[in-house]
């Protein structure tokens, strides 16, 4: 299913290029789908770690398995009493990320609003403290520091995380089109 999401993320990247030939449709097109990348991404497990040993009597036993996204992480570490933690990965990798976007599929509507100008602006700026980027390497660490062959873990990167590298890959180079794009008018 992710293979065939990028492929018609491709395919309407590319349509939205060879209709109209204008960087702008295509930097909406590319926000559209950072946008659902963004909410698949939060939604679906990013990383999966199992604890598993060879016992002499039982052969591999299976000691732990846990898979999380970046939703059941911010639950497990309100659960766990660490609100403060999961309030500033909820801003930086939930909230800031959403209004980044929305702010800038705002701009189809009213590329001259000098209001909507500023906030594009600041969402520009405040998108470069956003954790998502950071989140994403983050997790590729952990994962290939819990998948050396000695190792009791073994860590498998899940469909969440290209998701989550798509919004973040995609909405980077969309608020640099749009940016050229708003700069031009």
């Amino acid at each position: 299913m992710t293979w065939l999401f990028g492929g018609t993320a491709l395919l309407l990247l590319l349509l939205a290029w060879f209709t109209r030939s204008d960087l702008g449709d295509v930097a909406y097109a590319m926000l559209g789908i950072a946008f659902i990348s963004l909410l698949v991404g939060l939604a679906t497990p990013i990383l999966s770690i199992e604890a598993s040993k060879y016992l002499p009597v039982l052969g591999e036993t299976l000691l732990q398995y846990q898979s999380k996204g970046v939703l059941s992480t911010l639950d497990a570490l309100y659960d766990n009493g660490y609100w403060w933690l999961a309030l500033v990965l909820l801003i930086f990798s939930v909230v800031l990320p959403m209004m980044k976007t929305a702010v800038g599929g705002l701009t189809f509507f009213s590329r001259t609003s000098p209001l909507l100008e500023k906030w594009f602006h600041i969402s520009h700026h405040l998108g470069k403290w956003s954790m998502a980027d950071v989140f994403v390497v983050a997790i590729l660490v952990a994962f290939f520091a819990n998948s050396g062959a000695d190792s009791l873990t073994h860590a498998e990167v899940r469909p969440g995380l290209w998701f989550f590298l798509g919004y973040v890959l995609l909405s980077m180079l969309a608020f640099q089109l749009l940016g050229r794009e708003l700069k031009r008018e």
